[in-house]
This record gives C-alpha cells, structure tokens and sequence, in this order.
C-alpha cells in the first residue's frame, strides 16, 4: 500500500485505482451547448511576431488568444508590450467573431480592458457575436502585488458603475474572476488555492 497510495500536500489520499461511479452527474456549464475553447497563449514580446503566431495558431484550429502582457503573474518574464498599440496589433486580422479573447494583465487588466473596448469600437464589431474575458481579479491583484491602486472601500464603491460600464455596451463575456495562479505560483496547496478563490 504504500508504494501504491499517494497523498496530496494537504494530506489527501489518492488511490492507485478508482472504481467507475454508479451515478455520474452531468459536468454544469454556463452554456451547455458551446464548444469547448481551445486557447493559445500570445506572449512574444516581439509584437509582429506574436501578430503573426497568433494569426497561424487561429489557422490551425485554436478557437481562443490568451494575451499576456509584460508585469502579469503568469507572465514569467516574457509578455506583450503593456501598450495598447500591441493589442491593437496583435489582433489586427483575428476573426473575433469566433475566436475568444482573454485578457491575462492584471495589475493593469482595467486599463488594457478598456484598450480592447477602444479597439473593438474602432473595427465596429458586432458586441452580440465576440466572446471576451477581461481577467479582472482585485484579489489576486492584492495578493501579487502588496497593494492596490485604490482603497478596499474606493473599490467596493467604484465596482458598481465601472461594472455597469462595461455590461451597457452589450459585450458578451467574463468581467470579474478568481484567478488562483498566483497562489499557486506562490507554492498554496491545492486546498489552499480553491479556498483562497472561494473566499475572495
């Protein structure tokens, strides 16, 4: 047994062999009937070169761009230029209405959020038909950085109408999540980082 059972950092114990359910509840979805999203990660901080990856990785079958800008957790030391310019260009010819677009900047993802609603206005995209998620995370913000460009209590009050903003053009997408990769990063345990999501 104790060359065939594992357990977890948090103490978990994970058997060598799992016996099928009997019952198996259906996996829940916000939208059941999509696809799933085959991302790719543009991070090149070569803007022309990330531009043109992007473009062959959409050709080859990828249904999602996940852009990691320079200064993101999940960044490790590579990362777009922080500009909104080398959004501008690395989406320049991505068919955006069927390919998702994550936004991966925080501590900057309302300001390059708001690059991308800019962008979006100028090439007059149809709203109804982009699927977008802005990465914003205040918790994890806090949590990577030691601070926060505002006070919890500035947020809280300013949470409402910038959130209203964004909904009022009718953009379809994720605004607000929990991103548990920079604890995780940070060496939380699997526990840790679901309870450290949870809670915030």
């Amino acid at each position: 047994e104790e060359r065939l059972v594992s357990h977890s950092d948090d103490g978990i114990r994970i058997e060598p062999l799992y016996e099928r359910a009997v019952t198996m509840e259906p996996l829940v979805r916000a939208n059941p009937a999509a696809a799933w999203i085959v991302s790719q990660r543009v991070d090149d901080p070569d803007v022309a070169r990330a531009r043109a990856q992007a473009l062959e990785d959409v050709a080859q079958g990828a249904t999602g761009l996940s852009l990691v800008f320079e200064g993101a957790p999940n960044a490790f030391g590579y990362g777009l230029p922080r500009t909104a310019e080398a959004l501008e260009t690395v989406l320049d010819g991505v068919p955006l209405n069927r390919v998702q677009v994550r936004i991966d900047a925080h501590p900057w993802s309302r300001a390059v959020a708001d690059w991308l609603i800019a962008f979006l206005g100028k090439r007059r995209s149809d709203p109804t038909k982009l699927n977008l998620s802005f990465g914003i995370d205040p918790a994890a913000i806090f949590a990577g950085t030691g601070r926060l460009r505002m006070s919890i209590e500035a947020l809280q009050d300013s949470m409402p109408q910038s959130m209203a903003h964004f909904f009022s053009m009718g953009v379809p997408g994720v605004l607000l999540e929990a991103d548990g990769r920079v604890f995780h990063n940070a060496g939380a345990t699997e526990a840790q980082e679901l309870g450290t999501m949870l809670a915030s």
